[in-house]
């Protein structure tokens, strides 16, 4: 992805690496103590990273789409925990930023930009998944305000988060307000023993007649899961979508140092037919991943009227291909690709997450099947109108 990018993008990308190079020394720890630790989030606060993705006039750093990947991308090579924090909180940012009021977005993105606050996204429940549509979290008016009950679960940085965008429906309708932690009635109960994302600080959200402000309301009732929940998912796909590219980036750099320096049957490893074939598919799957992972950047980036399909294109792919080619890497390495201080563990068992979270590939696969196909028939019928000129046959 480094060969695409312009000259601010590249000075950004060049202040990201010696921050992530310190992360990269505690990965390990927030792995054992599953959590990202706070001092981690106070260093990247400080550095500007947590307002990176936010407009200047709040604070923010103004960085496009492609440097937002590029983040999670280089991130992902070695911890893609860490990317569920950028992914989460700025799906809030961006998401105050489009659909909020002028109060709201004074109010909360400053203190976002900083890192003062961390934002988390409550969409999932027990269950409820990718059909959205089916949330049953329920906000009701009374004399006292808005009055939020329900439960969400999986809920990214969940347990340390101070304020969620929280989905739900009031009369019927798909809302969504901000909510704020330590009101009376909110319980955060994190989860732990994950297969992956333990760093993650995933949590369960109980909301016990939690009362809200009105002034809190994101949009309009009936909006939250038709348009304004889309939008921001666009965020969150690219963000799961470039740290799975750094999934596979960081297995095929593991696998192919081993293969160049293991010795067998007399010969290295990469001079093994079967192995070269192997570490052949990984390279095509990581290369033909930057494309798609560039395209749902762009598309972001200029607000394309098919984004929401190339973002999730990128994040069906990338995941797919980081979850079939890691355990590849390890089987390549032997017992010491089950090593836990060579990392392809944890990208082993984040890989598989990475197929789940943001909308479960099984679940997008259809929508692209049925997308592709209108794509396909939309295409044929133009070039059937469209006039045929002597260039496009080439007859010189």
């Amino acid at each position: 992805m480094y060969e695409s990018l312009n000259e601010a993008q590249t000075a950004h990308v060049s202040g990201f690496k010696g921050l992530l190079d310190k992360l990269r020394e505690k990965s390990g720890e927030w792995e054992e103590n599953q959590g990202v630790d706070r001092q981690s989030m106070d260093m990247m606060a400080e550095e500007g990273i947590l307002g990176g993705y936010v407009s200047q006039e709040y604070g923010g750093m103004a960085w496009d789409a492609l440097t937002y990947g590029m983040l999670n991308f280089m991130a992902g090579q070695f911890s893609p925990s860490l990317t569920g924090l950028f992914n989460v909180h700025f799906m809030v940012t961006k998401t105050i930023e489009k659909w909020g009021t002028e109060y709201q977005k004074a109010k909360w993105l400053p203190r976002l930009a900083s890192g003062e606050i961390i934002g988390a996204f409550a969409l999932t429940e027990p269950e409820v998944g990718s059909d959205i549509q089916e949330v049953s979290a329920t906000y009701t008016a009374n004399e006292h305000g808005i009055s939020l009950s329900g439960t969400k679960k999986w809920i990214t940085f969940g347990a340390v988060a101070d304020v969620f965008l929280v989905f739900g429906k009031q009369g019927g309708h798909g809302t969504v307000y901000l909510v704020e932690k330590g009101i009376k009635g909110f319980e955060v109960e994190p989860i732990k023993s994950m297969l992956g994302f333990r760093g993650a600080h995933l949590a369960k959200l109980k909301f016990n007649e939690c009362i809200v402000g009105e002034d809190q309301l994101i949009g309009k009732p009936g909006m939250a899961l038709n348009f304004i929940a889309p939008y921001a998912l666009r965020y969150g796909r690219l963000s799961v979508a470039c740290a799975s590219l750094g999934i596979l980036k960081g297995g095929l750099e593991k696998a192919s140092a081993y293969a160049n320096e293991r010795m067998t049957f007399g010969k290295k490893l990469i001079d093994q037919p079967i192995l070269q074939d192997l570490i052949a598919n990984m390279g095509m799957a990581y290369e033909s991943a930057k494309f798609f992972c560039h395209k749902a950047a762009e598309s972001i980036e200029h607000d394309l009227p098919k984004s929401l399909e190339a973002v999730m294109a990128a994040k069906y792919y990338t995941s797919k291909m980081a979850a079939k080619h890691i355990p590849e890497a390890i089987q390549l390495m032997g017992a010491t690709g089950c090593l836990e201080d060579n990392i392809l563990p944890r990208l082993y068992r984040d890989a598989k997450i990475m197929e789940v979270v943001e909308g479960s590939n099984p679940v997008l696969v259809q929508y692209l099947g049925k997308h592709f196909a209108i794509k396909s028939r939309q295409e044929k019928l133009n070039d059937f109108n469209q006039k045929p000129s002597i260039s496009q046959y080439d007859l010189a």
